[in-house]
């Protein structure tokens, strides 16, 4: 993963060392789903965006 994509998920989204492996095991379940050898920046975005979803489906509740 560029060093570049690291630091924006940690620092600027705020996520903890678990939130950011965590993004990144589902990250790797799309690209496996994608029959993908690496993590694409795609993957990652998505993996977000469904970190996203929960978290306002959790502040709704």
């Amino acid at each position: 993963m560029p060093v570049g994509l690291h630091h924006v998920l940690g620092h600027y989204l705020s996520l903890s060392a678990r939130g950011f492996h965590r993004t990144l095991r589902v990250a790797r379940t799309l690209a496996d789903l994608d029959a993908a050898e690496r993590v694409g920046r795609a993957h990652i975005a998505e993996a977000l965006s469904y970190r996203r979803e929960m978290l306002k489906q959790r502040q709704a509740a």
